[in-house]
């Protein structure tokens, strides 16, 4: 039998006993924790695995020709931005990673709205499972229901829809998971000082800002988290900050010499950006208040929802209007508490700042963005406000004890009992909002048309409505639902330009869904309207020459095509409606070079090949005419 030390305590047999057996019941329990975190993630979002492609699905997977390349598309991923493979555009985000997701994806799997979904949830329910592991390094000090309660409050919270049940979503959850995965090895590497968590969780950082930009906020959450939960001083808690921020620096390096300027890249107008429109700054930031005031109220009250909130769902207010001076107050009162006991490692305080400085990016403060409000730019921020809502109940709970807030919960203490009925409900309520908004999702008609209900007074959710009626319209076979569609479209487009008059996109579209309703009078009107507001719209410009060429009009019909061939010279239909213009006037000559022209474009346009075949059959070049017969399939 060994000797013992000097002074040494042993701990009794039955004690160690005791502990290996508590050991062992806690790790149990973890694990029934994670599992049930992961089946009631999944399961609440199940109902989309039905879903088809919606919203910009379409953008970033179905017609971006990278993703599209599956493997092969990969390196042009990560030397171009976000939509080059889209729209050839390189001045905008920079996100090779989930891109390349999006691209493995279609590579093994091919273009499945059920595969998208289906990884998705599953994403999302990993995602949840890894979250609590996280805060259980996070709270150590708090046992294990805590964590559970915050992860349960976070995986049903309604406003997360936007990214689970929409697959274009993806960027906001990896990123998210990126997030987490950071903070969970770098607690590994303070607690075990090994310098390959710290080296894994620098890395997940990287994987975070490869995933969606916003993650530079992230930056500023490292060293509070490690302040706060880390049990090091501020000193410390920067210089472990360090190699992120160097991680951070190269990020932006590389997107520097990927793209072709380092903003984001959009044209901000009032429809994606109420803001926009406002006169002054001090009108500007009254109405920006009321947007994050609003961002508030949803966390806590998530009803209704919708995929947009642009121009005029928050009409521009002066510092006159009380929403803004509330949301003004309580902002302040929020950062003076947080900033007050954040020294103290006051955990409420850092939810607070976790959901600040997370928001910070998107918040149109700091940086106007291409949007008014999104809930998805709640996915991580809603985090701190969980954290804060349940610690604000720990608070509550522990009023009148003398433990203070870093109490162990246990199951089965009266406490816990409280806190676990008070989050349940809570939990019940956002999962029956959370499962019942899925259904909105399915499709772009099914979601356009629940959100013209809950953001009656946005010009862009009318217009997407009515340009997905408009588009449905066109493959419809029944003539009487044809119709009936294309009327109402229209009446969407109209609501749309009376929120808005200058919308010009709204007219032109209006305008198209007129002249597929036979209507080419009140057609004319839309598309002369559009051009008030857009004087160089190429589709508008040649959609009047077509009318005017229908009626036989084609001194007009020419102004018309000549002006859009002036305003983008390489766009190909007005030249080849220019050409028909000249042959139905005898003027073969004209016709033969806007013709040919036309071609250099679209070498297969079979109309054109054939009006050339015709024009030269009656000139008496049978040569040219064979050629251009045979190039037109006839």
């Amino acid at each position: 039998m060994g000797k013992f030390k000097k002074g040494e305590k042993h701990m009794p047999v039955e004690e160690r006993e005791e502990t290996r057996m508590q050991a062992t019941d806690d790790s149990n329990r973890k694990k029934l924790y994670a599992l049930i975190i992961f089946i009631f993630s999944f399961l609440l979002y199940s109902n989309t695995l039905s879903h088809e492609y919606a919203l910009d699905d379409d953008v970033i997977f179905k017609e971006n020709r990278f993703v599209q390349q599956g493997f092969g598309g990969i390196k042009d991923i990560f030397s171009h931005g976000f939509l080059y493979g889209f729209n050839e555009r390189n001045n905008q985000s920079y996100r090779p990673l989930v891109s390349t997701v999006f691209a493995i994806e279609h590579a093994i799997f091919g273009a499945d709205p059920f595969v998208g979904h289906l990884v998705n949830v599953l994403f999302y329910a990993l995602t949840c499972v890894l979250l609590f592991f996280m805060l259980l390094k996070m709270f150590r000090n708090y046992g294990l229901l805590v964590p559970f309660l915050i992860t349960l409050l976070y995986a049903a919270h309604p406003l997360h829809t936007e990214v689970v049940a929409n697959i274009k979503g993806r960027d906001d959850m990896l990123t998210f998971l990126f997030m987490v995965l950071t903070l969970y090895f770098l607690f590994d590497y303070i607690r075990k000082s090994s310098v390959i968590y710290l080296a894994i969780s620098v890395v997940s950082y990287f994987a975070c800002l490869l995933t969606k930009e916003n993650a530079v906020a992230i930056i500023a959450v490292i060293p509070l988290t490690l302040y706060v939960f880390g049990e090091m001083d501020l000193k410390r808690s920067l210089q472990l900050t360090f190699p992120f921020a160097t991680i951070l620096l190269v990020y932006l390096l590389i997107r520097s010499q990927v793209l072709d300027a380092m903003g984001l890249g959009e044209t901000l107008d009032i429809v994606n950006n109420t803001l926009i429109a406002a006169k002054t700054q001090s009108e500007m930031l009254a109405t920006n208040f009321v947007i994050l005031g609003k961002y508030l109220a949803l966390l806590v009250f998530p009803h209704p929802l919708s995929f947009d909130y642009s121009y005029n769902q928050f009409p521009i207010v002066n510092w006159g209007n009380w929403q803004a001076l509330l949301s003004f107050a309580v902002h302040i009162a929020l950062g003076v508490y947080a900033t007050s006991k954040i020294r103290k490692r006051d955990v409420l305080a850092y939810g607070i700042l976790f959901y600040l400085i997370t928001f910070s990016v998107t918040s149109n403060l700091v940086i106007k963005i291409g949007a008014t409000l999104g809930e998805r730019f709640m996915f991580i921020p809603s985090l701190g406000f969980v954290i804060a809502f349940v610690f604000l109940l720990v608070k509550l709970l522990n009023r009148n004890t003398s433990e203070g807030d870093k109490q162990p919960y246990d199951i089965s203490q009266p406490k816990s009992k409280v806190l676990i009925g008070v989050v349940l409900v809570i939990v019940m309520a956002y999962s029956a909002k959370t499962y019942t908004r899925n259904f909105d999702w399915k499709n772009n008609l099914t979601l356009f048309r629940a959100d013209v209900n809950a953001t009656p007074n946005s010009a862009r959710t009318h217009f997407s409505l009515a340009a997905t009626l408009n588009t449905n319209a066109v493959t419809q076979k029944d003539p009487a639902v044809k119709a009936q569609m294309l009327q109402e479209a229209i009446a969407s487009f109209q609501k749309s330009v009376e929120i808005h008059p200058a919308f010009s996109s709204a007219w032109y579209n209006m305008g198209v869904a007129y002249f597929n309703n036979g209507d080419s009078q009140n057609a004319q009107i839309a598309y002369e309207n559009c051009l008030l507001y857009n004087t160089f719209d190429k589709q508008a410009l040649n959609n009047l020459g077509v009318i005017y060429f229908n009626r036989n009009e084609y001194s007009a019909a020419i102004e018309y095509f000549s002006r859009a061939v002036e305003a983008h010279s390489n766009f190909p239909d007005p030249y080849a409606n220019l050409g028909a213009c000249y042959h139905n006037m005898g003027d073969s000559q004209n016709a033969i070079k806007f013709y040919i022209k036309a071609l250099q474009f679209n070498p297969n346009n079979q109309m054109v090949n054939g009006n050339l075949a015709k024009l030269y059959n009656i000139l008496g070049d049978t040569e040219k005419s064979d050629y251009y017969r045979k190039r037109s399939g006839q």
